[in-house]
């Protein structure tokens, strides 16, 4: 079994936010592993993100040195809470040119997506129809890939667009 976490955006130090979900998946793995005779633990470090483009802006630090640091010491703090190290943890900067595919076949087959700019959403038309924020925020959620945004201007979007 593969057991996957959305891992932090390392861009500061660690905070309580990040600290919750680390503590309770954690215990899932921990008890995945009681069940199942072999669980591989998978957690993301997300290490493309404006957060990070905006604190090398202010400091002048390089990006890749902002990501270096703030990743070491999130995990001297998560250790210092007593969770395990996941088995694999890839960056996102690895793993982009898997991410835009992902995107252009969930384009291509499965959603109403939108685009501005660089940006794509998607909404998944099968769930009831909130309000188009919370519906960009469950979509962000659940399609974690570091490089979608929301949309600054949605006045441009057309909820029932075309695929």
């Amino acid at each position: 079994m593969q057991f996957y976490v959305c891992g932090p955006t390392v861009y500061d130090y660690a905070h309580i936010g990040n600290a919750r979900p680390i503590i309770a998946f954690d215990g899932w793995y921990r008890l995945l592993n009681i069940i199942y005779p072999q669980v591989t633990y998978i957690r993301n470090i997300t290490d493309i993100d404006d957060k990070i483009n905006a604190r090398s802006a202010e400091s002048g630090e390089d990006i890749s040195e902002i990501t270096k640091r703030t990743t070491a010491q999130f995990h001297e703090d998560i250790a210092a809470l007593g969770a395990l190290p996941p088995d694999v943890e890839p960056r996102a900067t690895d793993h982009v040119a898997e991410m835009i595919m992902m995107i252009e076949d969930l384009i291509d087959i499965a959603y109403d997506a939108y685009h501005v700019g660089w940006q794509s959403g998607f909404i998944d038309d099968t769930q009831p129809d909130p309000s188009i924020v919370d519906r960009l925020n469950d979509a962000k959620a659940h399609i974690d890939v570091g490089i979608m945004e929301m949309a600054k201007d949605l006045a441009n979007f057309n909820p029932g667009g075309t695929k």
